[in-house]
């Protein structure tokens, strides 16, 4: 009898892990490739990937608050995998960005028409968006929350993007027969894309001057895998939190390390050439540079010349002429020897 109590409740026990749902997991480029491009000033870097799973807090309220149309519930994780086609941080001409494509299969044979995605956008200096928690679509909808201008009526005719038609290195530009055009409801796979439930293709992008303001421009998504009927329902599954960052050093990260430079010039200054002291003492003096120069060349036999009587008599000479026109006096007296650079104390 013992042994049949053991027995009944291990069958219990398989069957309900059998019939459990477990959470979709993350797989694919995650990593980025490449997750950074850097061309002098500008670094843009991407946003680690993150699965958001759980509560969706203030994404939901954001939800209830924009569209009061729809009722939205959160939801438990969803089955399957996310499988991440491509996440490529890119700059192209004067622009930066990211390419992020995703692959949602609950890795059941039902077909599903039911499943959709809602993004939640949250900018900093990324050009004409901005805000802390806003709707991801094109139009500025209220009617609809999903993503980009997608809703229960066009979702089945929709498509991936057309080759060409994206600015960065988009795996769907590169076509047939690796990336071919496909339907992002249950698309059937071709090429290099396996067949799934869903498909969600973004390229935010910036002028890289965006970064100029403070240093910083960034966009960070929260991506929500969601179920909807037409009734008005939005169950909230789970995601992925994804975005890019363009960044460039502000002047004022440089003026410690210039206070820094000086500091350490002054300390050091029993150490410093002579040469160069004397060099940075003639930049006081428009008219001894001149002088100087003109002395040096004549010892150096470099150039003949005639020399006004005024020059040679030791009348100053214009300053605003030696600022124009010598500015490279100094760098080359530098270069000679020191006994020749001397400055007359």
């Amino acid at each position: 009898m013992r042994i049949d109590r053991l027995t009944w409740n291990a069958a219990v026990v398989f069957l309900a892990l059998a019939a459990r749902a477990y959470p979709a997991r993350i797989v694919g480029a995650t990593a980025g490739d490449p997750d950074h491009v850097f061309r002098s000033p500008y670094l843009v870097t991407l946003t680690p990937i993150d699965h958001l799973s759980g509560d969706p807090g203030h994404d939901l309220e954001l939800l209830q608050l924009g569209f009061r149309n729809w009722h939205f519930d959160a939801g438990t994780d969803a089955p399957g995998e996310f499988n991440v086609l491509q996440y490529s941080a890119f700059i192209a001409g004067d622009i930066g960005g990211a390419d992020f494509t995703v692959l949602y299969d609950d890795k059941e044979a039902q077909a599903h028409t039911d499943y959709l995605w809602i993004q939640i956008a949250r900018f900093h200096n990324w050009g004409r968006f901005s805000g802390d928690g806003a709707i991801d679509d094109n139009e500025g909808r209220t009617d609809f929350p999903f993503y980009a201008n997608l809703n229960p009526s066009n979702l089945p005719n929709a498509g991936t993007p057309a080759p060409g038609r994206l600015r960065g290195p988009s795996i769907w530009n590169q076509g047939a027969p690796d990336y071919p055009r496909m339907h992002l409801q249950n698309p059937a796979g071709g090429g290099k894309v396996p067949a799934g439930d869903l498909i969600f293709e973004d390229e935010p992008r910036c002028a890289l001057k965006c970064a100029d303001l403070d240093g910083v421009a960034s966009a960070t998504f929260a991506l929500y895998l969601v179920n909807f009927d037409l009734n008005g329902n939005v169950t909230i599954r789970d995601g992925i939190r994804w975005g890019v960052t363009i960044t460039t050093p502000e002047p004022s990260e440089f003026v410690p390390l210039c206070v820094l430079l000086l500091w350490l010039t002054w300390r050091m200054r029993p150490r410093v050439p002579r040469r160069l002291l004397s060099t940075l003492g003639l930049l006081r003096n428009p008219r001894k540079i001149w002088q100087r120069f003109h002395s040096l060349i004549k010892s150096q036999g470099f150039l003949k010349f005639r020399v006004s009587n005024s020059e040679a008599s030791g009348s100053p000479v214009n300053s605003s002429f030696c600022a124009s026109q010598c500015s490279f006096f100094p760098v080359f007296m530098a270069m000679l020897p020191s006994s020749a650079t001397e400055v007359e104390r």
